[in-house]
């Protein structure tokens, strides 16, 4: 008997402290959600610093939460525990969801406003043009005659339709190549099997019409079981490329921490890549960007490129950023120079080099922090670059000044390519001159990542390249 009292003592003792932790549990429960909610907005807005300590919070209430859980034997039954708060969850749910919705509305009745800005700015450049008709730029103007492509989802892997130029398309047989290796380099009836296929990308060239056609893909290729069908009836050439088996990769953050730059292929690839290029073609062809300068307001003979800062919450470049966040947080945790830092991502800048000579003179894009800039990272989008066309990034990572000193390294601006370099007073950079024989203008994004304690100094930038010109 006194044995079965005591053992009803502890479970009493016991449950009245399951009891009075209820709470407790409750409580944390509810601060590990509201801390995974705030890491969440901030990475959507790009302020990776305050991501990280929002997260570093999380972990340790979750610690807290499952330490408390343990001590108290009730791991499994947390859920039912939280029970009780589940209203409170939905309630305050619909009042973010009905908040949301508010600031959705304001948003969109600003940037009405600012289209309505936008359109009499439209309207003055297109007299601007009218009056400067004796200075064309052919190179301005899209080739009609480029070849074309879809990408089409099969399995695993997928199949990319390629059409020649129309100059080229000329009759031939139905070929069904078991092994695209046996084939690399050949051509037959205008139509070129791939010259190059890697594990990342797959090109084309067209030897008559000048024209090369560079594809990044979404997944590493078995360049083995790849193949390559001609369709005669519908004149095009298909690339069925497989999938191989995932093996460890990020050169480009060792390179970054190894020499301050790098660069890699497919970053962005597929029809991902092609979605942000057609936005940022159709923002050029539209006159919405700014004819180029160094930021803040003072026109320069620097550089002849065409730029625009893009709205953060633009649909099209959304998943570029979101994946870049996650790759820039990788990076900032290896590299010394980022590791402290709160970083904040800055709005994404399209740039287009249209034209012959189009150009960026060699810069640096921060001098001893003195706009907050601490990495940059170049997204390009030119499926139809070739050697030749001009407008490769070069960088001269041992220059001090502003003169170009020591070995240059040049990034081909292919399509899905992205380069990343730590630029505060460091990696001077160039765009070399875009020659006579583009037939494309030569296009990327760009975001700048900066120590948030400085963040008011790109924000004027930015706003400031925003403005209409006098």
């Amino acid at each position: 008997m006194p044995a079965q009292k005591a053992v009803q003592a502890l479970s009493a003792k016991t449950d009245a402290m399951r009891a009075t932790a209820v709470p407790l549990l409750v409580k944390l429960e509810e601060q590990v959600e509201k801390l995974t909610k705030l890491a969440d907005d901030y990475l959507e807005q790009g302020m990776l610093g305050h991501y990280a300590e929002a997260i570093k919070m999380r972990d340790s209430a979750t610690v807290s939460l499952e330490g408390l859980q343990q001590k108290l034997g009730i791991s499994g039954e947390a859920a039912d525990l939280a029970t009780p708060t589940k209203a409170e969850v939905k309630k305050e749910a619909k009042k973010d969801a009905e908040r949301e919705a508010k600031e959705d509305a304001k948003r969109l009745s600003e940037r009405d406003k600012d289209n309505g800005k936008k359109a009499d700015a439209r309207e003055a450049k297109e007299d601007t043009k009218k009056a400067v008709k004796d200075e064309p730029n052919e190179a301005l103007d899209l080739c009609n005659d480029e070849p074309s492509y879809r990408w089409i989802a099969a399995g695993e892997g997928c199949v990319v339709e390629i059409k020649g130029p129309a100059c080229e398309a000329d009759a031939m047989p139905d070929v069904d190549h078991e092994s695209c290796e046996q084939e690399l380099g050949g051509e037959l009836a205008g139509f070129p099997l791939p010259k190059e296929l890697s594990e990342v990308q797959a090109r084309c060239s067209w030897e008559t019409s000048a024209w090369q056609l560079t594809l990044p893909v979404a997944f590493s290729l078995d360049v083995a079981k790849c193949k390559v069908v001609r369709r005669r009836k519908r004149q095009i050439l298909e690339l069925h490329l497989t999938p191989a088996p995932p093996a460890p990769s990020c050169g480009l953050k060792q390179a970054v921490l190894e020499q301050g730059f790098g660069w890699m292929d497919g970053f962005l690839a597929g029809q991902e890549a092609d979605v942000v290029r057609a936005r940022l073609l159709d923002l050029w062809k539209k006159g919405e960007l700014n004819e180029g300068e160094v930021e803040g307001g003072k026109r320069q003979h620097l550089r002849s490129d065409h730029y625009l800062f893009m709205q953060e919450d633009d649909p099209a470049v959304a998943p570029f950023t979101r994946r870049l966040d996650q790759l820039v947080l990788s990076i900032a945790k290896e590299v010394d120079e980022l590791k402290d830092l709160w970083l904040m991502r800055g709005r994404p800048m399209v740039a287009v080099y249209a034209g012959a000579g189009a150009r960026y003179t060699p810069h640096f894009d921060a001098v001893r922090g003195d706009n907050g800039r601490k990495i940059t990272c170049v997204l390009y989008l030119n499926p139809f670059w070739k050697p030749g066309d001009g407008a490769e990034l070069q960088i001269f990572p041992e220059a001090k000044g502003i003169s170009p000193e020591g070995p240059c390294h040049e990034v081909q601006p292919l399509h899905g390519r992205l380069a990343c370099f730590l630029c505060d007073s460091r990696n001077l950079h160039a765009v070399k001159p875009v020659s006579e024989s583009a037939k494309m203008p030569r296009v990327a994004i760009s975001c700048w990542y900066y120590d948030s304690e400085g963040g008011q100094f790109h924000r004027e930038d930015e706003r400031d390249a925003l403005r209409s010109r006098s």
